[in-house]
C-alpha cells in the first residue's frame, strides 16, 4: 500500500461504515444480541442497508492495538468512509450507528466515541496535561448540536465504541510510516516522560498531534459488560 493509493473512497454515500470488532475468542451474550439487533435495524426499510456495508472481526491477543490496526488496513481496501470500532464486551442499542453519524462530521467532528465506564466505575474520557493523561470531569452541558446526546471535546477516549473518518486514518498513515504490516494508528506510544499509553490513548494522541479534534458522547445507551455489570450513562457524574 503506497501513500498515493490513499484517496477518499469512491462510494458517494457519505454514511458508509466499516464495522470492526475485536474479540478475545468468545463474546458475551449481551454483545451478540446487541449486534443482531443493530444489523436488523440497519437492514430495515426500503434503503437497506442504511450504513453498514462491511463487517470484519479479528481475534486479539496481548496486543489489541495490532488487531485495531489490521482493521484500519482492511478499511483502506474498501469504499467505506467511516471506521466503527466496537469491542466484543460492549452492549449497545439498535440505532447506535444512526446516533453516531448524526453527531459525527468529516471536518468538524471526524473522531467521535461513546463514553462508557471502566471496571472501576469511572468514565473512559481523558484530558491531557502536558504529557499526562488523566480522567476528566464530565461537563454538565455539551455542544448545541440539536441532538439529545451530550457531546463534548476530550483529549482521549476508550476505543470500545469509536467512529473515525477515513481522512483521519489516511493523515496518520502519511505522517507516521508503516511498522511491520500495518500503519501504526493504534500502536502504543511512549511519551518523553516514560509514560506508555494504551492503544486507545495512543490513537487519540496521534489525532491531537495532527491538530484534529476528538469528541466524547454521553446518552448513547452503552453498556460495558467486562465486569458483567450494566451501568447507564445517566449514572455518570464525575470520575
Amino acid at each position: 500500500m503506497s501513500n498515493s493509493s490513499l484517496v477518499m473512497p469512491l462510494n458517494t454515500e457519505s454514511g458508509t461504515v466499516f464495522l470492526a470488532v475485536c474479540n478475545p475468542g468468545q463474546v458475551p451474550s449481551e454483545f451478540a444480541w446487541s449486534m443482531l439487533r443493530m444489523l436488523e435495524h440497519d437492514r430495515a426499510g426500503e434503503s437497506a442497508p442504511r450504513h453498514l456495508h462491511t463487517f470484519s472481526t479479528y481475534r486479539w491477543g496481548p496486543n489489541v492495538g495490532q488487531c485495531r490496526d489490521r482493521h484500519v488496513a482492511d478499511l483502506f481496501d474498501t469504499n467505506a468512509h467511516w471506521l466503527l470500532q466496537i469491542d466484543a464486551d460492549m452492549e449497545f442499542p439498535p440505532d447506535l450507528v444512526d446516533g453516531l453519524l448524526a453527531i459525527a462530521d468529516p471536518v468538524a467532528r471526524p473522531v467521535v466515541g461513546g463514553v462508557y465506564l471502566a471496571d472501576g466505575g469511572w468514565p473512559l474520557a481523558f484530558k491531557r496535561s502536558e504529557n499526562f493523561y488523566h480522567p476528566m470531569e464530565i461537563p454538565e452541558t455539551g455542544l448545541d448540536l440539536g441532538v439529545p446526546e451530550r457531546v463534548f471535546p476530550v483529549d482521549g477516549l476508550g476505543a470500545g465504541c469509536l467512529l473515525v473518518h477515513f481522512s483521519v486514518l489516511a493523515a496518520i498513515h502519511r505522517k507516521w510510516p508503516r511498522q511491520y504490516r500495518f500503519t501504526p494508528c493504534f500502536a502504543e506510544v511512549e511519551l518523553p516522560n516514560g509514560q506508555v499509553l494504551g492503544e486507545d490513548l495512543s490513537f487519540c494522541w496521534r489525532v491531537t498531534e495532527l491538530g484534529l479534534p476528538v469528541y466524547g458522547i454521553l446518552g448513547l445507551g452503552l453498556g460495558h459488560v467486562k465486569t458483567r455489570v450494566w451501568r447507564e450513562p445517566s449514572d455518570i457524574t464525575k470520575p
